[in-house]
């Protein structure tokens, strides 16, 4: 049986920004459903008003494999129209769910529990490698890291979590589950070529880490770009 789920707040450093172990960054108070942590995370800072957070279920990747990641973008570095996400903040997304209002938070985490919990997925070895894109090499919009060991582990949590969430009336996906980590989303097609030759012609690999929990993750637009916030943990 997974362990209940863990409310917490852990801010997503940018890559400029000095580097935070995963423990302290994890650190928070501990508590489900629509506690204090999470009205103060919907609290516009103008009106004072409650509004929803943008939602995703994920894995997130350790710090130990942020260099690793940061050196293939290094490979596309030279790709114009390339806007690369933050080595930092990769992640592995289970499930997306878009804008989710305040006083659903909770109605979520007991729909992922149950997911969780009926995936029968303990904790587990994930390898980070090789290069993808979506939706094709025809026409880029995302370039991303695949993942090798562990595909079959975030399947089954997918298509659990899938089952689950679109039961309480989340879209469902739309595309088959690809397991991966965004490297960078092309913003014109200037740089497809050499793109198309990197994709093609390497398979770099990243590392291996262990997986041992789901996150429900809040994304917010800053100035840097995508700032990530874990709601609440569920432990395989």
């Amino acid at each position: 049986m997974s362990a209940p789920p863990t409310t917490v707040v852990s801010f997503v450093r940018h890559a400029h920004a000095p580097s935070v172990p995963d423990a302290e960054r994890a650190r928070g108070l501990s508590r489900r459903g629509p506690s204090l942590i999470h009205l103060s995370m919907c609290i516009t800072s103008d009106s004072g008003r409650l509004s929803a957070m943008r939602c995703f279920l994920a894995v997130d990747l350790p710090d130990s494999l942020a260099a690793g990641v940061a050196a293939v973008q290094d490979r596309l570095s030279d790709a114009d129209g390339l806007r690369f996400t933050d080595p930092e903040g990769a992640h592995i997304t289970v499930k997306f769910l878009g804008e989710v209002s305040p006083d659903r938070i909770a109605e979520v985490e007991d729909a992922v529990e149950s997911a969780v919990e009926d995936a029968g997925v303990g904790p587990f070895d994930a390898s980070v490698g090789g290069l993808g894109a979506f939706p094709s090499l025809d026409y880029i919009r995302v370039v991303w890291l695949g993942v090798g060991d562990g595909t079959a582990e975030l399947t089954r949590l997918h298509e659990a979590i899938e089952r689950e969430t679109t039961a309480i009336g989340f879209d469902p996906e739309d595309h088959d589950f690809t397991p991966h980590a965004t490297l960078a989303r092309m913003d014109d097609a200037r740089g497809k070529d050499l793109v198309r030759r990197v994709v093609e012609g390497e398979s770099p690999t990243v590392g291996s880490f262990r997986v041992r929990e789901v996150r429900l993750k809040k994304s917010e637009l800053g100035p840097d770009g995508p700032e990530y916030e874990t709601v609440t943990r569920f432990s395989l």
